[in-house]
């Protein structure tokens, strides 16, 4: 917040400076809309409940976070250091309880839409003015890391098993459906995945930005390579191996030789 707003401050001292629009077209504000509502509605049917399951994923990096605050020197989960670091900052400055805490982290969740789309509106734009709201909708629809159309298998379940609860329901459709209703790209809980997910994007998004320049291009692109790894390796290191077989393909592109280097160096520092 602090380096958004002095970057703000800093650019009104400048009379005239390049813009773009937000969005591609005016319709795509509802496209965008929907997806926030989709993740809202979902948040609001299925917490605090979830937030007080005992030997799951939320409740296990809250208490690394509190151990990292209360007794560093017991903690042990270092490779999602960030993530805890920045949840028992959290945890720490509300001095709220758990159920509250974990239903506030669960609504940042709502930034990954937004973050994809501006990631797809970078790409998509050129090729078709409505990929970009198309792609944003069918992802947050459609689409998990893990358990693909899980969304639809609860539908079935809701429809035609009775006298069970909401979470239940959800628990079970996870079962079937290798936690399709739990993790990763749906959003649905706030953990150190999501995170990385969303630097991830970032990084994307900056691989066909020709904006910035090269020195502030690698001291960004550093960081988020060195913040995603430390938040969760795995992110990390698929984009790595990405950016590897993507720079042999095309090494004619002026970002990806700068992007590679930048890596290179956020490893070095982890």
């Amino acid at each position: 917040l602090g380096l958004g707003i002095a970057s703000t401050l800093k650019h009104k001292k400048t009379k005239i400076y390049p813009t773009r629009k937000s969005f591609v077209k005016n319709i795509d504000a509802l496209a965008v809309t929907l997806a926030l509502a989709f993740y809202a509605l979902s948040f609001y049917f299925m917490y605090p409940g979830f937030a007080i399951l005992p030997g799951t994923d939320i409740s296990q990096h809250y208490a690394s976070s509190i151990v990292l605050w209360r007794t560093p020197e017991l903690y042990m989960s270092f490779p999602y250091l960030f993530a805890h670091l920045h949840e028992s900052v959290f945890i720490n400055l509300s001095n709220s309880s758990i159920e509250l805490i974990q239903s506030c982290l669960a609504s940042l969740n709502l930034m990954l839409p937004l973050i994809f789309y501006v990631m797809a509106k970078e790409y998509l734009e050129s090729v078709d003015s409505r990929l970009p709201s198309l792609a944003t909708l069918t992802w947050v629809l459609f689409t998990n890391g893990f358990g693909g159309f899980a969304w639809l298998y609860f539908v079935k379940l809701k429809l035609s098993v009775m006298e069970q609860t909401q979470l239940q329901l959800l628990v079970s459709a996870a079962d079937k459906t290798y936690n399709g209703t739990i993790y990763g790209v749906f959003g649905l809980w706030y953990v150190p995945a999501t995170i990385a997910l969303m630097l991830m994007m970032t990084m994307i998004f900056l691989l066909n930005n020709k904006d910035i320049s090269k020195a502030k291009y690698f001291a960004l692109f550093s960081l988020l390579t060195a913040t995603s790894y430390l938040t969760h390796v795995v992110e990390a290191t698929f984009f790595a191996l990405f950016l590897a077989v993507y720079g042999i393909m095309a090494r004619n592109e002026s970002r990806i030789d700068d992007a590679i280097k930048s890596t290179m160096f956020g490893l070095a520092i982890v």
